[in-house]
């Protein structure tokens, strides 16, 4: 089974590019049509799983947009076709992976040898510095990371701000920041052909032990700088931060080290969100069920960690304290 798929939704396990998409939906390759049919980028995310009840008796279903194909979790899994298809399917999935990791090896072999993303930092005027400062961005913390003004890569939202993701001495991926994004959603992008990965306030930081995770890239580059030294009753703390709410669900792979997961996310990740007029739960339910409950602590903020230490003056010794009182997260009780 995946990392994190949830055991409603076992029977699923062996499909093929089965991905997270959020709000209670997964999507993969239809277990009949597979994924015939597609072309060039046209992502493999036919066959649609809710996690959401439907009926009193089958909490989750999955429903095929091309082949028309619907299934629920507590059908029959002694389908004729079931145990080929799905010996089938296991196989293509792995094969899968290993394409697209090869494929993200050579982009990520390819973005060493590229001094764009250090030009970025190395020429950036008095000017763009002065807007990482309004960030919380000190000068030695913009110089360590290589923070960067990409003016030329989105000059109709006014340039983008680039966070390179380095992991050790080796680039992963670039995020950029748009100064004026054509949505408010829309505000964040990554480079071409890399894939998500943690970001690490530092880089040769090893994720294991005690685990902070924060959300967004800035907002970890500016709690580093104004509280990294922060311990968990006497632990060293490792801080990474996720892209979003809801963590890509495969990053969850890189979290076995981890002895405590500590979240320490912006204030709507606890609140439960509305989704076609009905409740869903908080992405920290999902995230917690996802790490593990059993290892797995939060720390509600106010205000966004940034703002707090930008805005609001939040002192190191605080933020440890706010670290040492984390607690765990009580689950809603599910109906029997």
């Amino acid at each position: 089974m995946p990392s994190g798929l949830p055991p409603e939704l076992s029977k699923w396990a062996y499909l093929n590019d089965l991905k997270f998409k959020g709000n209670g939906l997964w999507v993969a390759w239809c277990p009949v049509c597979g994924n015939s049919g597609h072309l060039g980028d046209d992502p493999p995310d036919r066959f649609q799983i809710y996690e959401a009840g439907h009926g009193v008796s089958r909490k989750a279903r999955g429903w095929c947009r091309r082949c028309g194909h619907l299934e629920f979790a507590d059908d029959d899994p002694t389908n004729p076709w079931s145990k080929e298809r799905k010996e089938e399917l296991v196989q293509s999935r792995r094969e899968h992976a290993a394409e697209e990791n090869k494929r993200l090896q050579v982009k990520i072999q390819w973005l060493q040898h590229q001094t764009f993303w250090q030009d970025w930092h190395d020429h950036m005027t008095s000017m763009q510095r002065g807007m990482w400062h309004r960030q919380g961005m000190a000068d030695w913390a913009i110089d360590i990371h290589k923070l960067g003004f990409a003016g030329d890569r989105y000059e109709t939202c006014g340039g983008a701000y680039s966070i390179p993701y380095l992991k050790g001495q080796e680039i992963q991926t670039l995020q950029f920041r748009l100064v004026s994004p054509p949505h408010v959603s829309d505000k964040y992008r990554f480079e071409a052909g890399t894939s998500v990965a943690w970001f690490r306030p530092w880089p040769d930081d090893v994720i294991e032990g005690v685990v902070l995770v924060l959300e967004g890239a800035k907002k970890s580059l500016v709690a580093w700088q104004e509280g990294g030294q922060a311990k968990y009753r006497g632990k060293k703390v490792t801080m990474i931060a996720t892209p979003s709410k809801n963590v890509p669900t495969r990053l969850f792979d890189e979290l076995e080290n981890a002895e405590l997961i500590i979240f320490m996310l912006d204030p709507d990740a606890y609140k439960p969100e509305i989704q076609n007029g009905k409740t869903v739960r908080p992405a920290i339910e999902r995230n917690i069920l996802l790490a593990n409950p059993d290892r797995s602590l939060v720390v509600r903020t106010v205000a966004k960690i940034d703002d707090m230490f930008i805005d609001h003056g939040l002192q190191a010794n605080v933020f440890e304290q706010m670290i040492n009182q984390a607690g765990p997260w009580r689950m809603p009780k599910q109906n029997a």
